[in-house]
Parts: structure tokens; C-alpha cells; sequence
């Protein structure tokens, strides 16, 4: 049975909504608005039903729970524990196979690196094939790259840090770019300087702006990611020259001390060993993935039915078309599609592919 709070959460919230500051928060779960340490005690127990970022005053909802997180669940802090023992295992080895001291990576590279997900997930030609032979259709699609940005952004960088703060990696995000050189025709690869990458930002702003849009994961949200990118490429061509911009991550460490951290058993691991580990981790993906979908779904359901609700009893009828509320309906096979992409782009089916990425 619920409890008043969760009821709240379903009614009220849904993944990737903005609020604008804790007091509406507050109103939207029909809480107090408190201070000092009962507001600090609040926001603690709000992370047992859903997480979220902050940026300012404003809350961006990142995950909604199926079921409250016990008190002493790690998650509640923003840790993802159940994850971070596969990531920083197989990292960490990942790490101490290094030439050097220094790893510079996309983040495509680390989810397929570590088992989070398979190759096909980063690969276009798959995406294409799935809507013409498996007919999955462009917004079921993106509906579903959405969530995964969520769920992978949030347990990849939460491992990051938590390695960092063990001070056994630093890392730091880079812009890199392609561009074709007059002289020679080849491709020239580089880092933007620290002014490149100043005015690389304010032309995302501008067009962000220009879009009438104040947050990226606006453009997300809404399938306008393509256009916002297809306008920053050539703004960035027209400034710099840039055929092509993308961010990379430095990830810095000490070889001595990531083999040091490794567990004597698990730096005796053999390959098919490790390659389990990838496999349970990606195992654990999918959940999450899965379980995001039905909340997702269920969320969504409870807002239409309320609408449904009010507007009838406004009304004095008993049926509203679907065309005049607006809450969104989701099609009930919903879940069914999200877990069938689930399975075509993030479940590892190939050992070998496992094998290449250790």
C-alpha cells in the first residue's frame, strides 16, 4: 500500500520535470516547508522515493523509485552502490592494463568497456536496421534513449567520483575536434584551448536560446537534439573550422596504486571471470532499465486518470475524449517496446564482443 508521500510523487511528478525552486517542491507534495536540519532530514527522506539534480534553486527529477529505498539504502545518497562494486572492479582493471597513466575516452567507450551496454546501443546502423526490420518506430526510439541517458549518466559518473574521492583516479571532461586541413585534405585532430571551449559554450547557449530553450535537457525532452546539433556543427565550422565536436574524458591515475586497489582475488581473475562480471553488471542495467520503464508507465497512467477524473467531475459527465486532456496516454504496449529495445541495444548476446572490450 502506498503511502501518502509516494501518492503524491505518482501524481505529481515525472521524470525529467523541472520545478523551479523547494518551495513549489513542497506544494506539489503537500509538505511543509521547512529549515535548517528538518529541511536537510526532508530532502534525505525525499531520495528514498525519487533522485534528482539540482541546478539553482531548481529541481530536475531524474528517477522515480517503484518502491521506497530503505533508510540505510546507499542509493538514498546518490551512490548507486549495487552498481559501483562492478564498475570500479572492472575500471580499475581496465586501468592497470593502460601503457600509461592516463586514459582519454568517450563515454560510448566506457559503457561498452565495462559491460554496461552493448556495442549496438552506439552504433547507427543498428538504430537504422531496428526501425525498418524490427519496425520500431522514431519516437519509441528516442523515448527509450531518454531514459538510458538518465540511467547511464547517473551510474557511470556516480563510480567516477566515488573512485575519485578513494583519490585513486582524477578525471575531467575535455572538448575535442575533428577538421579537414586546407593544406594537406587529411583529418587534424585536437583539444579546443580553454577560450575555444569558452566560446564553443556560448555558442550552445545562443542556440539554446535561440531554440527557446533554457536547458539542454530541454532539447532532449523534446526530440530536438538533432536540429540543436546540426545548428552547433555549423556554428562551430563558421568560428573555428571544426568539421566536427565532441567531448572526450581524461581519466588520470596512479598504476602502482589502481593494482594496489584491486583485491588480491580479484586481481587474480581470469578472463572469463571478469567477463562475468561485465555480463551480471549488464544484467543489472537492464533491470534498472526495465524497472525505469514501468514506473515510467504507471506514472504516466495515474496523471491521465486524474486529469480524466477532474475534468469529469468539472463537467458533470462521465467520458472526455483523449484529444482534450492533455496528459499524456501512454500506449499499453509501453513497457512491452521499451524492454524489446532494451533487449536489441543494451543486453550483451555476444561473448566476443564482451572479450574485445576487456
Amino acid at each position: 500500500m502506498q503511502d501518502k508521500l509516494q501518492t503524491k510523487i505518482n501524481e505529481n511528478l515525472t521524470e525529467g520535470l523541472i520545478i523551479k525552486n523547494y518551495k513549489e517542491m513542497c506544494s506539489l507534495l503537500g509538505e511543509t516547508i521547512g529549515t535548517g536540519n528538518q529541511k536537510k532530514a526532508q530532502l534525505t527522506e525525499w531520495q528514498r522515493y525519487f533522485d534528482y539534480e539540482k541546478d539553482g534553486q531548481k529541481f530536475i527529477i531524474t528517477e522515480i523509485y517503484d518502491e521506497p529505498l530503505e533508510k540505510n539504502d546507499d542509493r538514498s545518497k546518490g551512490n548507486n552502490a549495487i552498481y559501483v562494486k562492478y564498475i570500479e572492479t572492472l575500471l580499475l582493471h581496465l586501468l592497470s592494463k593502460q601503457d600509461n597513466q592516463t586514459l582519454v575516452c568517450t563515454k560510448n567507450y566506457l559503457l561498452v568497456a565495462l559491460g554496461m551496454t552493448d556495442s549496438r546501443y552506439t552504433n547507427e546502423t543498428t538504430r537504422k536496421i531496428l526501425t525498418k526490420v524490427k519496425s520500431f518506430r522514431d519516437y519509441e526510439l528516442h523515448e527509450f534513449d531518454n531514459r538510458a541517458y538518465q540511467v547511464f549518466h547517473r551510474i557511470l559518473f556516480s563510480s567516477l567520483n566515488n573512485l575519485k574521492n578513494r583519490c585513486l583516479i582524477n578525471w575531467k571532461q575535455e572538448l575535442h575536434y575533428e577538421k579537414i586541413s586546407e593544406t594537406t585534405g587529411e583529418t587534424e585532430m585536437g583539444i579546443a584551448t580553454e577560450d575555444e571551449e569558452i566560446r564553443y559554450m556560448a555558442l550552445k547557449r545562443e542556440i539554446l536560446v535561440q531554440m527557446g530553450y533554457d536547458h539542454l535537457r530541454d532539447i532532449y525532452f523534446r526530440n530536438k537534439t538533432e536540429e540543436f546539433y546540426e545548428l552547433l556543427t555549423d556554428r562551430a565550422y563558421d568560428e573555428f573550422g571544426w568539421d566536427r565536436a565532441y567531448t572526450k574524458y581524461r581519466i588520470l591515475f596512479t598504476k602502482s596504486n589502481v593494482i594496489q586497489a584491486i583485491p588480491i582475488t580479484e586481481n587474480q581473475l581470469n578472463q572469463l571471470q571478469l567477463k562475468q562480471q561485465k555480463l551480471e553488471l549488464n544484467d543489472k542495467i537492464m533491470d534498472a532499465l526495465n524497472n525505469n520503464a514501468q514506473s515510467k508507465y504507471d506514472n504516466m497512467l495515474v496523471k491521465y486518470q486524474k486529469e480524466y477524473d477532474k475534468l469529469c467531475m468539472i463537467n458533470n459527465c462521465d467520458f472526455i475524449p483523449s484529444d482534450v486532456i492533455k496528459a499524456y496516454l501512454p500506449p499499453k504496449n509501453y513497457v512491452e517496446v521499451q524492454q524489446m529495445i532494451a533487449e536489441e541495444l543494451i543486453r550483451i548476446k555476444d561473448s566476443q564482443l564482451v572479450k574485445k572490450a576487456i
